[in-house]
């Protein structure tokens, strides 16, 4: 059985108390007002999906993501995704259009047919 000083002093999951500082602390005013913050919107979901956990501080009002020992903001990552989206867009357009080429080249071919 723990002590209670024992108790006091663990610090859970095996992490040394300067990296569950360094975990809570906000990346913005840098104190350790952080807590844990809902999702809000499609790209933090995808971000969420991805295994990033959304936090807030209290002094600033930053909001911000963790995934892995990187920190994203929220403006950023609505940001990168809007660019993805515009990316993958613009792909599927390009692809349809040289789909419409190729078929129209076909077509007149088959029109003309050669002797």
């Amino acid at each position: 059985m723990i002590g209670n000083e024992e108790a006091a002093m663990d610090t859970g999951g095996g992490t040394s108390p300067s990296e569950h500082q360094s975990a809570t602390m906000c990346p913005g005013c840098g104190l350790p007002r952080v807590h844990r913050s809902r999702r809000k919107g499609f790209t933090e979901r995808v971000f969420a999906f991805a295994g990033a956990k959304w936090s807030r501080c209290h002094s600033c009002d930053l909001r911000f993501a963790r995934l892995m020992k990187s920190t994203i903001y929220a403006d950023d990552a609505r940001r990168a995704l809007r660019r993805v989206a515009v990316l993958l867009l613009l792909m599927i357009a390009g692809a349809l259009f040289v789909l419409g080429v190729m078929i129209w080249i076909m077509q007149r071919q088959a029109a003309f047919p050669s002797t």
